[in-house]
């Protein structure tokens, strides 16, 4: 099984959920009544920093497949559970039963045959 393949298959379609999240923000937020309409209203700035976010997260998402695809992700097993040893970031997600692992993790580390 091509455990590269399948991450960046997670990580292509996080970035798609977050790309349609980031249009209905845009839309919401152009919708919005500015802050001379409205004094009381902050959906307009809220909407912003939503916007903001998003497109930040899926800068860090881009991140992550271009740093695929040129580092060497490992499958092991420890006590019984999947693990994936992915590069630093990408820890903490999960495909089907397998847990990815970031290697700078004192898990991570123990898994490599670092000293934690």
């Amino acid at each position: 099984m091509d455990w590269r393949a399948r991450v960046r298959e997670s990580l292509m379609s996080q970035r798609e959920v977050l790309e349609k999240s980031l249009t209905a923000a845009r839309i919401a937020r152009d919708n919005a009544p500015a802050a001379t309409e409205s004094h009381s209203d902050t959906t307009k700035s809220e909407q912003e920093r939503l916007v903001h976010a998003l497109e930040d997260e899926i800068k860090i998402i881009n991140g992550h497949i271009k740093t695929l695809e040129t580092v060497e992700v490992k499958c092991v097993e420890h006590d019984g559970m999947k693990l994936l040893l992915v590069p630093e970031g990408m820890g903490g997600r999960k495909i089907g039963d397998v847990m990815l692992v970031s290697v700078t993790s004192p898990l991570g580390k123990k898994l490599a045959g670092e000293r934690v």
